[in-house]
């Protein structure tokens, strides 16, 4: 948050204010699963079998009021998938793509997803992930 100028105390009014955007403006609700299909990395270079050994995938749930991201992969040495869920302080709507972008503030997290259906997550500590996503319902 030190990079936007704010201070910390502000991220629970700056989430109010997203609130209160979207409340004037025409939002659908939906729920996206979103299935990875590129990762860039400056800090790991991804070994060629990254994606079918980890299958990351990524859950959207924007009710228009609330948004929350829930992030799975499988790990190394374990036997089953770990998801980490991730609230969302604010979602702007994006004009030249007619896209939406949501962000976490504390952990510098976004998501961008595009009217085709496709999606960009930066998860904050350099990693980029693409693909593309499906609406499963509201």
């Amino acid at each position: 948050m030190r990079a936007l100028g704010l201070r910390a105390g502000l991220a629970p009014a700056m989430a109010a204010l997203a609130m209160v955007a979207l409340a004037g403006a025409v939002v659908h609700a939906a729920t996206w699963e979103c299935r990875v299909t590129a990762v860039w990395s400056p800090l790991v270079l991804p070994e060629r079998d990254y994606l079918a050994r980890t299958a990351p995938t990524v859950r959207l749930e924007d009710d228009g009021t609330h948004a929350v991201v829930t992030r799975c992969a499988r790990h190394p040495g374990e036997p089953e998938r770990r998801c980490e869920r991730i609230g969302i302080d604010w979602v702007e709507q994006r004009a030249e793509n007619a896209g939406r972008k949501y962000y976490r503030f504390a952990t510098h997290y976004d998501l961008q997803l595009f009217l085709d259906r496709t999606f960009v997550e930066n998860d904050g500590l350099g990693t980029v992930y693409h693909g593309q996503c499906r609406e499963v319902g509201q």
